[in-house]
């Protein structure tokens, strides 16, 4: 008679067996290759749709126009696996690691790539749109031309990542990390980025009309040619930022920090910016800021040469130090704001500021700098 352990080493060794046998199976839809070593393995156009790779080696593998939609890949190691021109709609690809990657012109709608490694990979011209990247780690990849329409980016992280003409409309950057990151004519209307890190990033000649970057950090970044009309930067770090020729219409940007900031022909009609600090920013020569609401913004040392700042609410703002030269007022409300010598504008302060001077004092000349 068998001792116990005899049976039980003799059970282990036949339930085994059949997962040894699956990794030998041919390709084929449904094919189970559960924590296979397929590394280097050429499965070119093959079937895989349904699969189960969970937790296999694909590292370095031929996938190029493979099927993989619907399959499990959670876990998986693809670095530097060939998926160039793959389907992996509904893929599951949890923690699965792609970095060095090729996955370009491929078409990976409503894929699960929670928490994947990604860095250095190409996903240039493919289609991730309803795709969940959270947490997904995007470093140096590119995503150029990308459709990542209405996919799930929280948290992700997206450093130096190139994501020029990519789609992201409608996307969740909650919080993410793109710091570095090329997004040239990039398409993010009504993309939430609140929170998110966008400093030192190239946002020229990008689309962010409606976009939520309440908090965001947009310090050093160079925005050119742009469109950010009716976002809402409330609360934003945009501190020694470039803005040039850019559309910030309607858009909300209380209590932002545009200290040292260069906002050259910026058009900023109907914008507000009450209790915003533009200590040192540089708005010189800005003919576009008629209707804009700065109360209680802070402009303390701010260039505002050649500004044209007819109709702006200007109540309590700082003004000291401010570079006024040339600058057009009329209309705008100053009423308690403290003009460029410290003196407090007293109501009525319409297009000019009006100080309780004595019987027979002029009220303080405008559109000039004294100091």
């Amino acid at each position: 008679m068998k001792s116990p352990a005899v049976v039980t080493l003799t059970l282990s060794a036949l339930l085994a067996s059949p997962a040894y046998s699956a990794c030998e199976d041919a390709p084929g839809p449904g094919v189970d290759w559960f924590e296979c070593d397929l590394r280097q393995k050429d499965l070119e156009g093959a079937d895989l749709s349904g699969a189960n790779l969970a937790m296999s080696n694909l590292n370095g593998a031929n996938l190029e126009g493979a099927d993989l939609s619907g399959s499990n890949l959670t876990g998986a190691k693809l670095v530097e696996t060939k998926l160039n021109r793959a389907r992996l709609t509904d893929a599951d690809m949890r923690w699965s690691d792609l970095t060095g990657a090729s996955v370009r012109n491929s078409n990976l709608s409503r894929a699960n790539m929670a928490n994947a490694r990604l860095g250095r990979s190409s996903f240039a011209n493919s289609n991730l749109q309803s795709a969940n990247l959270s947490d997904a780690e995007f470093t140096y990849a590119r995503l150029n031309e990308a459709n990542l329409k209405a996919v799930n980016l929280q948290r992700a992280t997206l450093g130096d990542a190139n994501l020029s003409g990519a789609q992201l409309d409608s996307s969740n950057l909650k919080g993410a990390n793109l710091r570095g990151a090329n997004l040239f004519k990039a398409t993010l209307t009504e993309a939430n980025l609140s929170g998110a890190d966008l400093s030192w990033s190239n946002l020229s000649s990008v689309d962010l009309r409606r976009a939520d970057l309440r908090g965001a950090q947009l310090q050093r970044t160079q925005v050119k040619w742009a469109n950010l009309s009716q976002a809402n930067l409330s609360g934003a770090n945009l501190s020694q930022s470039v803005f040039t020729a850019t559309n910030l219409s309607l858009s909300s940007l209380t209590g932002s920090d545009l200290r040292e900031t260069v906002l050259r022909w910026v058009d900023l009609r109907k914008s507000n910016l009450s209790g915003a600090n533009l200590s040192g920013a540089d708005l010189a020569a800005n003919h576009v800021v008629k209707s804009t609401l700065l109360k209680g913004a802070v402009l303390i040392d701010a260039d505002l040469s050649a500004a044209d700042l007819t109709g702006v609410d200007l109540r309590e703002a700082q003004l000291s130090n401010a570079k006024m030269k040339g600058t057009a007022l009329g209309d705008a409300q100053l009423e308690g704001a403290v003009w460029i010598d410290g003196t407090s504008c007293q109501s009525p302060s319409l297009g000019r500021c009006s100080a309780n001077a004595p019987p027979g004092d002029k009220p303080l000349a405008l559109g000039h700098n004294d100091a």
